[in-house]
């Protein structure tokens, strides 16, 4: 139903923003926070396109700072695998 896509809309495009926006006096959105978003993507197959143009490209940009990101950059590696291979 419409209603439900609008909802599902609104769902993603929250995790989005968590994702990528720095909580109210944080200069970073904080880490266990980004895991779990990127961890529920997986919940949206109608968004896996755009998906994975997201992950990938955060994917590429944490590389260099893996060891500050291990934990966001691996689920970011599993969250793609899955996608992919849906």
């Amino acid at each position: 139903s419409l209603e439900s896509q609008d909802k599902r809309f609104k769902a993603y495009h929250e995790l989005i923003k968590i994702l990528v926006e720095p909580e109210p006096s944080r200069i970073h959105p904080k880490l266990d926070r980004q895991v779990a978003v990127v961890y529920e993507m997986r919940n949206f197959p109608e968004y896996f396109e755009l998906s994975l143009r997201i992950l990938k490209s955060w994917r590429d940009t944490f590389k260099k700072e893996k060891v500050e990101y291990g934990r966001l950059y691996e689920e970011m590696n599993l969250t793609i695998h899955f996608i992919e291979n849906k």
